[in-house]
């Protein structure tokens, strides 16, 4: 066991193999990014916790943040049997409680779903930019506390759920974080019938509700794709004591009539969202717009409704649809503000320096190299525009952007410094950027080395963290692969416990470390021509802090310095092709035989992946019995074939693990 010094820290899974000594940790909170820690317990039952892969977070200063958690008196249906509702508070450490901070609420409250702490984006950006305050309520409904507080929120308690919502608001205006004109609350799917339904219990708490894609029909709903199967969780309409239950519920039947206050409503939804179906928003905003519009127009206040194109219920969602999601739901949290007319312009900046902010990184790049031109009297236009780059690779504090595809238009540098120049674009995709190269068409000499030349620093070499191995290399003399990164993570998850491997074509480590660091093997020999790469390799192997009795460099032709009859398990990571090797492969292997992992590049329209493997499988057999001059009998078999990246039209990079194993000659 372990003490965890963060406060509302979430174990997402405790995760490892009951044949195997190590185990993953999953961490996150509202104040943390995702973190990754291993233990091996084979070194020690009290063995240390390393960090295995973390998401890295700028832009926010984390530590001028905290985490509160309080627990708010709700009465419900009971109110003789009132309820400690617990509920996360995440805001700046010095909030002022003044009663004028913007609060954004967010809520779920349903199917036995706890929400416990979660790191995001969203919320940080809006304690960070809007000053406010984010909370998240457990309602009842959840699994906070088990199925007791499910079924004191479902079925004919599901008010609960709601009056819930509504005491943890007036704990915050009681309590001077917030007041009314000031919050806004947001839900989706049964989060967005939660928050729906509170609106139209206490219109006057709220001034801005978020709906997303919410079940909002409580009548019909069951009529509907899967709905049928969530009567379990608010009743059947279809039979009569169950249609009690929803009736005075239904967010689209229990909109007040005439009411003094009501808030700004924002509905959203997709075309293809054949879950909670878009009819129940198209329903209620129309209800709303028919009974309360002439209300809202009095009021100030908007009801709109935001329908997504080509998108469903939201999982899956691409970046750019979250961004600009986000960027409509904050755009419309100014109505909150009594005073619009002062207070909605500053907002209105403050959401579009938010958008900027959220926006990819080369919309970023062209706002601050028009300003840049502007600055030095360089007139923008289309040839400029077109200059920018589309694409681009980012190793850790380096960009690689590619030669003769962007800046190529001299009036760039001709017009200003170059070292502003660069210094703007390494900017523009965040602060993490220090260096930058242009990558050229690879050279065509023995090594395939790369053809790199920096712009902005001085030091070639790049230091990154992957899968918790540290690799370093010269941009200028080798190459990584950020694409191969699945299968560096599967070698790596492979036990190799005493085990001897032999690596070719090892480069700088990308396999030899995984196999050595995560999989234990006992010794690996890692056999590489190519001088610079193995300048890196030793670099790492140090850096990863292996011991020298468990490796072996070989540097020079692979099929001269291959070791024989020694391996267990060998490696062929070359593509397009590592055919030429695998006679040395096979005699690499113990006389018993053993594994090997296969590179290579599978053209799919002349062959199958699996015709492809089988080919390789028929020639390695074939092979390793014709080195052996028939002494000994071997059968190879695929044990997986693995499709690790697409390497151009048609082209598909795939590894297949073979197994060969020696049989008697009756056999």
């Amino acid at each position: 066991m372990r003490t965890n010094k963060q406060h509302f820290c979430f174990y997402n899974y405790i995760k490892g193999d009951q044949n195997e000594s190590e185990i993953f940790i999953r961490l996150e909170s509202f104040l943390s990014p995702t973190t990754i820690y291993t233990c091996d317990l084979a070194q020690s039952l009290d063995a240390s916790v390393t960090i295995f892969k973390r998401i890295e977070f700028n832009g926010v200063d984390l530590n001028a943040l905290t985490t509160e958690q309080v627990f708010v008196d709700s009465n419900g249906l009971d109110p003789s049997n009132p309820v400690k509702v617990p509920m996360f508070l995440v805001h700046k450490k010095d909030l002022q409680k003044n009663g004028q901070n913007p609060t954004h609420l967010y809520v779920y409250g349903g199917f036995s779903i706890g929400i416990k702490p979660f790191f995001s984006v969203a919320a940080l950006l809006w304690i960070h930019h809007f000053n406010g305050v984010f909370a998240v309520v457990n309602a009842r409904g959840g699994a906070e506390y088990g199925e007791v507080w499910h079924k004191d929120g479902y079925k004919h308690k599901k008010k609960n759920t709601y009056l819930d919502l509504c005491a943890s608001t007036e704990w915050l205006i009681e309590n001077k974080y917030t007041k009314s004109e000031k919050v806004s609350i947001t839900g989706g799917s049964n989060g967005g019938l939660t928050v729906a339904a509170c609106a139209n219990m206490r219109p006057d708490l709220f001034a801005c509700v978020v709906i997303q894609v919410g079940v909002l029909d409580l009548y019909r709903y069951h009529k509907f794709t899967i709905g049928y199967y969530w009567c379990g969780e608010y009743g059947n309409p279809g039979l009569p004591e169950e249609f009690e239950w929803v009736k005075t519920i239904s967010p689209l039947h229990n909109i007040p009539t005439n009411p003094t206050k009501y808030p700004a409503i924002l509905v959203i939804t997709a075309d293809h969202d054949d879950r909670v179906v878009p009819a129940h928003s198209f329903k209620y905003i129309s209800q709303l717009q028919y009974q309360l519009g002439e209300t809202m127009n009095r009021l100030g206040r908007p009801l709109i409704s935001r329908i997504d194109v080509r998108a469903g219920h939201g999982a899956g969602k691409p970046t750019i649809k979250r961004i600009e999601e986000l960027s409509d739901i904050y755009s419309t949290t100014p109505f909150s503000h009594k005073n619009k007319n002062i207070q909605n312009s500053s907002f209105s900046i403050k959401v579009i320096n938010l958008v900027l902010e959220m926006s990819s990184p080369r919309e970023k790049l062209i706002k601050n190299l028009q300003s840049l031109c502007n600055e030095h009297g360089l007139t923008w236009d289309d040839q400029l525009s077109n200059d920018i780059p589309r694409k681009w690779r980012v190793h850790g504090d380096m960009l690689l952007l590619p030669s003769n595809r962007c800046f190529v238009d001299s009036r760039w540098i001709n017009n200003i410094p170059s070292d502003q120049f660069w210094s703007t674009v390494a900017r523009s995709f965040g602060s993490s950027i220090k260096r930058i190269a242009f990558e050229g068409p690879i050279k065509n000499d023995d090594f395939r080395s790369p053809n790199t030349r920096l712009v902005l620093g001085n030091d070639p070499w790049i230091n990154l963290v992957e899968n918790g191995i540290k690799f370093s290399y010269n941009v200028d003399k080798s190459m990584f692969c950020a694409g191969n990164n699945t299968e560096r993570m599967r070698m790596g998850q492979i036990s190799c416990v005493n085990e001897t491997i032999v690596d070719l074509y090892a480069g700088i480590g990308y396999f030899t470390l995984p196999f050595l660091v995560h999989g234990h093997a006992r010794h690996v020999y890692a056999c590489e021509w190519n001088p610079d790469s193995m300048e890196a390799l030793r670099r790492n192997l140090q850096a990863n802090h292996i011991d020298e009795d468990r490796y072996t460099l070989l540097l020079g032709d692979n099929q001269l310095t291959c070791p024989v009859g020694i391996a267990d398990r060998c490696n062929l990571g070359l593509i397009p092709s590592s055919e030429a090797c695998w006679p040395v492969a096979c005699r690499a292997l113990q006389a018993k035989g053993g594994r090997l992992h296969v590179h290579g590049v599978v053209n799919t329209k002349q062959d199958t992946h699996d015709q492809w493997s089988e080919n390789v499988r028929y020639r390695i057999e074939t092979l390793m019995r014709d080195i052996h001059h028939g002494e000994n009998n071997y059968k190879c078999e695929i044990e997986h074939v693995e499709r690790v990246k697409p390497y151009g039209p048609h082209l598909d990079h795939l590894v297949v693990d073979l197994l060969l194993t020696k049989i008697s000659s009756s056999s």
